[in-house]
C-alpha cells in the first residue's frame, strides 16, 4: 500500500464528513450455510430502531460530504420495507443537502427479484455481493434454505433476470472454494462466463471458505494462507483479468478495514452499535447504542481501542482490528489532553 494511500485512508477514518452505516435490518435469515457464525437470535429492526437512524442522518445531514449504507444480515431482504423506508429517507435527505449517497447490500440473492432489484437501484444501490459455492447441486451442498432444500436455481434465475435489464447495480459474485469443490468451481466458472459475465456489471471475487465462530467449525476444511493466494491467482487467470476483482493478497497489503474508522458503524437490528460485522455477541464489540431520537451513546474507551492501529499507524491492525482483541491482547489507548 501506496503512502499516499495510507494518508487517504488515515485522514477518512476521522473526517466528520463522511459517514457509512453497516445495518442489519434483520438478524433472520432464510439460509441456513453449513459454515455460518450467524445465531439468528434477533428479529428485523424495530420502528424505534428506524426511527433513531433517520433522526441521526438527518442531524448529520449539514455536514455530510458522503453517506454510504451497507445492507447485511441476517438475510436483508427479509427486511425489503424497512430498507426501502431509510433508503427513501436518505436519498431525499441527500437531494435537499446536496451530498452524496449511496448504499451496497451482502445478500444471498434468494429474494433479489428483477422488480426489487430496479426499486432499489432507483434509491442508489449501487452493488451487491451475493455468494455461490458452485454450479447447482455444488453449491446446494452448503448453502442450504432453512428448510433444509437447495437455493441455487431460484438465485440463478434471478441474476439472469437482472442481466437482462436495465438495472445498473453492479453485482459481484463472491465465489466460496474449499478443498473438496475446488474441481468444481471450474464448472462454475464456465458457465459464469457463459451466461453472465459477458455483462461488465457482473464480477468475481474468489474467497475460501473459513472457520468463523459457527457451530460446524470442526467439520470445516481450510485452504491456508499460501494456498489461497495461489488458488486465487489460479482461478482469476481462469476467468480473465476483466471480470475478476482484484483478489487483494492476503499475504499482502489491503485497504483499511471499515471497523477501523471512527465514522463507521454496525447498527444491528436490537439498537446495538458495534463496529465488526464478525463475532457480534463479543462483548468488546458492542460499543455503543442508537436512540430513538437518533442519539449515538458510545463508549469512547472501545472506540478508541478499534482505532488503535490507525492511531499507532499499524497498517496490520488498520486491516483487521479485530486481531487486537483476543483474550490476552485487548489493547490500552491513551491519549494525551
Amino acid at each position: 500500500m501506496g503512502t499516499s494511500i495510507q494518508a487517504q485512508d488515515t485522514a477518512l477514518a476521522f473526517d466528520n464528513r463522511f459517514l457509512e452505516l453497516i445495518i442489519l435490518p434483520t438478524e433472520q435469515c432464510n439460509f441456513r450455510c453449513t459454515y455460518c457464525y450467524e445465531d439468528f437470535k434477533d428479529g428485523k429492526i424495530s420502528s424505534d430502531v428506524v426511527q433513531g437512524i433517520k433522526r441521526l442522518l438527518e442531524e448529520r445531514a449539514h455536514e455530510l460530504d458522503l453517506l454510504k449504507i451497507s445492507w447485511f444480515g441476517g438475510e436483508p431482504l427479509l427486511a425489503k420495507r424497512q430498507i426501502l423506508d431509510i433508503s427513501y429517507f436518505a436519498k431525499e435527505l441527500s437531494e435537499k443537502h446536496g451530498f452524496t449517497f449511496f448504499s451496497e447490500m451482502t445478500t444471498n440473492g434468494y429474494l433479489l427479484d428483477q422488480s426489487t432489484a430496479e426499486e432499489l437501484d432507483k434509491l442508489n444501490l449501487i452493488k451487491y455481493q451475493i455468494s455461490l459455492d458452485g454450479y447447482g447441486e455444488s453449491h446446494n451442498k452448503t448453502r442450504k434454505k432453512a428448510n433444509g432444500t437447495g437455493s441455487f436455481d431460484q438465485i440463478w434465475n434471478n441474476l439472469v433476470k437482472i442481466k437482462n435489464s436495465n438495472i445498473s447495480s453492479e453485482i459481484m459474485l463472491r465465489v466460496h472454494y474449499s478443498p473438496s469443490n475446488l474441481k468444481e468451481i471450474d464448472f462454475l466458472i464456465a458457465q459464469l462466463k457463459d451466461a453472465l459475465l459477458t455483462d461488465s456489471r457482473f464480477s468475481i471475487l474468489f474467497r475460501s471458505i473459513g472457520k468463523m465462530g459457527g457451530e460446524n467449525d470442526n467439520e470445516i476444511e481450510e485452504v491456508n494462507r499460501v494456498q489461497q493466494t495461489l488458488a486465487n491467482s489460479f482461478l482469476s487467470k481462469k476467468v480473465g483479468n476483466q471480470s475478476s476483482v482484484n483478489q487483494h493478497n492476503e499475504l499482502e497489503n489491503v485497504p483499511m478495514c471499515y471497523a477501523s474508522r471512527m465514522n463507521s458503524f454496525v447498527i444491528r437490528a436490537n439498537g446495538d452499535v458495534n463496529k465488526c460485522t464478525v463475532s457480534l455477541d463479543q462483548e468488546y464489540n458492542r460499543v455503543g447504542r442508537i436512540t430513538s431520537n437518533g442519539s449515538l451513546n458510545l463508549d469512547k474507551a472501545k472506540m478508541l481501542r478499534w482505532a488503535k492501529g490507525v492511531i499507532d499507524e499499524n497498517i496490520d491492525g488498520q486491516q483487521c482490528p479485530n486481531k487486537y482483541f483476543s483474550a490476552d491482547t485487548i489493547p490500552v489507548v491513551t491519549i494525551e489532553p
